[in-house]
């Protein structure tokens, strides 16, 4: 069940059903936010920053690909999330 959505621009906010919680800034979803899984579909510049911050909190992450924009950024993410980092799937 989606639970929240995050759109800087706040466009997004009218698509989603009234029981899903909105927020405007990744930063405001930290905080207040509780879910368990997290669909991160941002700019892939931003995925392991966004990604890193939500690993640091506990959250299991799904990233949309390419998880980052180079080889020494996933690799980064992957040190950061130690043992737990795997690929669930990949479409070649």
């Amino acid at each position: 069940t989606l639970a929240a959505g995050v759109d800087r621009n706040g466009d997004k906010k009218s698509v989603l059903p009234e029981s899903v919680s909105f927020f405007e800034s990744a930063e405001s979803f930290w905080t207040a936010g509780d879910a368990e899984i997290i669909y991160i579909a941002t700019p892939t510049s931003t995925h392991v920053e966004v990604a890193a911050e939500f690993a640091k909190r506990g959250r299991f992450i799904a990233i949309e690909k390419p998880i980052a924009p180079s080889r020494d950024e996933l690799n980064q993410l992957k040190s950061l999330i130690g043992d737990q980092y795997y690929t669930a799937f990949h479409a070649s």
